[in-house]
């Protein structure tokens, strides 16, 4: 049975403290998109999106604080002419279930990929 629900939006590293009487949860993790090329002509190729990943039934133990991260949106990087890639969003580990971010876009080159997932299933980003 559910006993409720939390959501995190907003890029950062959070501590996720288990309630009581909470053995065991399900995670979804959307990683952050990457950043398109630019805006400054037709050059400009988008970033991809990122990744979802979902996994159920994580043990976890009342009381004991676990890592939960919210990857941040790629950004422009101007020495390169290119958008960054997204942060990755995960729960305690980038291999217990995670939502990768997804590739940036290059000026006059390729548009970002879409990020990867890990855990029970999921989806790529576009």
């Amino acid at each position: 049975m559910a006993t409720g629900q939390l959501t995190y939006n907003f890029p950062g590293r959070y501590s996720f403290i288990c309630p009581p009487d909470v053995t065991s949860v399900s995670v979804v993790c959307v990683g952050a998109g990457g950043k398109s090329s630019s805006s400054k002509g037709t050059d400009s190729v988008g970033g991809g999106g990122g990744g979802l990943g979902y996994k159920n039934n994580i043990t976890v133990v009342p009381g004991n604080s676990y890592l939960v991260v919210v990857g941040e949106g790629g950004r422009y990087d101007d020495a390169h002419l290119s958008g960054m890639r997204g942060g990755d969003s995960y729960f305690i580990s980038n291999t217990t279930v995670a939502g990768l971010g997804g590739k940036g876009g290059q000026t006059a080159g390729n548009a970002g990929a879409g990020g990867t997932y890990f855990g029970d299933g999921g989806g790529n980003g576009v």
